[in-house]
């Protein structure tokens, strides 16, 4: 990883993966928008830090969720996931 992977306009950005199945968590995206407000709020995240929530379907048959991560870090440079959850 280079700075130029996570240092986005002079703020440190965190690129978090979100691995679910499409409509297995209801309001996923309003939910996790809600949690990057939150951590806004109480001074965790700020004008240094910042996290980039960037989510993919992992779930079917062929265990594609193993798949989706690997891109997710070897080509989208993600440092931290949420998931996978399945229905």
């Amino acid at each position: 990883t280079s700075l130029s992977d996570i240092i986005k306009d002079g703020k440190l950005v965190v690129k978090l993966g979100h691995i679910g199945a499409m409509g297995a968590l209801r309001n996923d995206e309003r939910i996790l928008a809600i949690s990057r407000q939150s951590l806004h709020k109480e001074g965790i995240l700020g004008d240094d830090l910042d996290i980039e929530i960037i989510s993919q379907n992992g779930c079917g048959d062929s265990y594609e969720g193993v798949a989706v991560a690997a891109d997710m870090y070897h080509l989208k440079r993600v440092k931290a996931f949420i998931g996978p959850y399945c229905n």
